[in-house]
């Protein structure tokens, strides 16, 4: 017994936590966005990994992390996780189907058993993390790389052989290990603006291009999927970005070079495209595919960063927080002026005309979606608008209420709005819990921002799936990427407890591996 008690002791006093945790934050962030055997089931295949590998790391976290834990910069962010979790509970309990609501099975899979995981994993990563700057250059490669799949796919390239289970008209919908193009814009959103946060930040040579070329396969997906909702959830981000994070002007001008990669990106997409026709081809953007206007803006970014470089070399450390506001400024009465035109005056702006014209068939239908989920939620009893229909209940909450809906939506599985189909799934308690957490993950963020300046990247993505959020689904895909990044946006780094990436890596490989392959076993027939 007492054997084994010095051997217990050991594990703890160890870094045996903080590699689990590592571990566990890159089995998610780099391994999981891999794991698909098919598209006809990668919801159920994309949840079954994620919760044995959650569950897997969880015992382990268990086993070896110490009795006592300073968790004091976590405790508001823990408690507000815990009202979450309970809210969610409560409104399983009073859906009506308490089985469909745990897993999800009336809209997007997932459920109560998807959001208590992401929480516990969450809160796991942001406790016992201390080296989360090790998983940046991987998660940027690993993201670059679904995305250059996904490219592909979009070209007719299916090399993982997806597509034989599928029909040739449903082509268009599916790509890369992700899902369809929803569900990969919502994963550029994750991944992407840490790599333009750390080209235009990094001192580092061979960190900025690796951060480059990452951003260039980004912006490559962007012009070759339908980018709307990436560009809306990166637009959102930098405008939050400019307004209260004060940049340098060298940091401007390397941000203005990726605007002009950007557009570039889009030219050679539109070139590409021309020769070679997408499997889908609506794209905002596409104007920019066609040499002259493409050209003209890349010479604008161009000659922009070559103004801010100048600056830059006079006063190394000028903070440009007063311009960037001006900026800011400029953009929203530019947005206002789009708007106006757009519903008041009927001018057409091409591609831009589905996100700038209002109405039922706004972003491919959105409009619609919107209004269906909004009435539904309003018919509803006090009960059902306090707790909601079941977390993930979407499409059996449309189809109960059936042809009173406006637009009688009732195949729809789900709200293309997250909080919204908070609203109607968990009810207003649901929905203001979600958000009370996100404050105070956001919250434990910014208590850290002077002693972890470098956490700004992580920032700025959890930033753009937030604004993406506005116009997407929750999905089994994506959604755990999000709540261990925010995991990693809170934890605390301390500098003598390093792990190599590779450690991490190799971690996070065996935790992935045997998660899906042992526990999936158990899991799976639950649900499948």
């Amino acid at each position: 017994m007492q054997t084994i008690n010095k051997h217990a002791s050991a594990l703890k006093s160890k870094p045996w936590p903080a590699l689990l945790a590592g571990g566990y934050a890159a089995a998610v962030l780099i391994w999981f966005p891999w794991c698909a055997n098919g598209y006809l089931k990668i919801a159920q295949t994309k949840l079954a990994v994620f919760l044995d590998v959650t569950i897997l790391a969880g015992v382990l976290l268990a086993a070896v992390a110490p009795e006592k834990n300073a968790a004091a910069s976590w405790k508001r962010q823990g408690i507000a996780a815990a009202v979450y979790a309970a809210a969610t509970l409560v409104s399983v309990l009073l859906s009506g189907n308490i089985a469909a609501a745990l897993w999800g099975s009336g809209g997007y899979l997932g459920g109560l058993v998807l959001t208590a995981a992401a929480l516990l994993g969450c809160m796991g990563t942001a406790v016992f993390l201390k080296n989360p700057d090790a998983l940046c250059p991987p998660f940027l490669i690993s993201g670059a790389g679904v995305t250059l799949l996904g490219i592909l796919n979009n070209f007719g390239l299916d090399l993982l052989g997806f597509r034989s289970a599928i029909r040739p008209e449903q082509y268009n919908l599916f790509f890369s290990t992700i899902g369809n193009a929803d569900y990969l814009s919502a994963f550029l959103c994750l991944w992407l603006p840490l790599a333009l946060y750390h080209f235009a930040a990094s001192n580092r040579i061979g960190e900025r291009w690796l951060a480059f070329a990452c951003a260039e396969v980004g912006f490559l997906g962007m012009a070759s999927l339908d980018s709307g909702l990436t560009a809306l959830g990166l637009a959102g981000a930098a405008f939050i970005l400019l307004l209260f994070v004060p940049l340098t002007a060298r940091e401007l001008s390397r941000y203005a070079v990726l605007a002009a990669g950007w557009t570039a990106a889009q030219l050679v997409m539109g070139l590409l495209a021309a020769d070679h026709p997408l499997l889908r081809t609506e794209h905002p953007f596409a104007a920019l595919g066609k040499p002259a206007a493409a050209a003209v803006i890349i010479a604008v970014c161009l000659l922009a960063a070559a103004v801010l470089a100048a600056l830059a070399k006079k006063a190394p450390g000028k903070i440009c927080l007063p311009a960037q506001r001006v900026v800011c400024g400029a953009a929203a009465v530019g947005c206002v002026g789009l708007l106006t035109a757009a519903n008041a005056f009927g001018v057409s702006f091409g591609g831009l005309d589905n996100f700038l014209q209002f109405g039922p068939d706004w972003a491919t239908g959105r409009g619609a979606i919107w209004a269906d989920v909004w009435y539904c939620f309003t018919h509803g009893t006090p009960l059902q608008m306090l707790f909601g229909r079941g977390p993930g209940m979407v499409h059996a909450a449309l189809a109960a209420v059936g042809d009173a809906l406006p637009y009688n939506l009732t195949d729809t599985i789900g709200a293309h709005n997250e909080y919204l189909e908070l609203l109607l799934t968990t009810g207003a308690a649901g929905l203001a819990a979600y958000a009370a957490f996100i404050a105070a993950a956001l919250h434990t963020a910014a208590k850290q921002r002077k002693t972890a300046p470098q956490k700004r990247g992580w920032l700025f993505c959890a930033a753009a799936y937030l604004v993406q959020a506005c116009f997407n689904n929750r999905v089994s895909a994506v959604f755990p990427i999000f709540m261990v990044l925010l995991g990693v946006l809170t934890a605390d780094a301390e500098a003598d407890e390093k792990h190599p990436t590779g450690r991490l890596l190799a971690a996070a490989l065996v935790l992935t591996a045997v998660g899906a392959a042992g526990g999936g076993i158990l899991l799976r027939p639950l649900f499948v």
